[in-house]
């Protein structure tokens, strides 16, 4: 039989053989199960924020690049576009010159 940690045995029996868990071992394993739980939960939990976060993500690159699909080097073309752009702007041209 395995111990636990205070020392008390697992092997399902007490010493008197009744077959019942003392109240120190239901603790044990209502803190075990709640642990378990609550693992579960935060497993769960940090799927959903991963996948919001994804989802969010994409939706932010789509609304900067313009397009549903990003390919290598989008964003880079859409910030040279952009910076272009306000030099211009700044510089009362229509169009970006070094």
């Amino acid at each position: 039989a395995s111990s636990m940690s205070d020392g008390s045995s697992t092997s399902g029996a007490d010493v008197g053989g009744s077959g019942e868990l003392s109240a120190a071992e239901r603790e044990q394993i209502g803190n075990l199960v709640a642990d378990d739980e609550y693992l579960g939960l935060t497993l769960e939990l940090t799927e959903l924020v991963r996948i919001a976060i994804r989802e969010e993500l994409k939706a932010k690159l789509r609304d900067f690049v313009g397009k549903d699909d990003y390919k290598l080097g989008d964003i880079s073309k859409e910030l040279d576009g952009r910076i272009k752009a306000e030099v211009a702007r700044m510089r009362d041209k229509e169009e970006y010159e070094l």
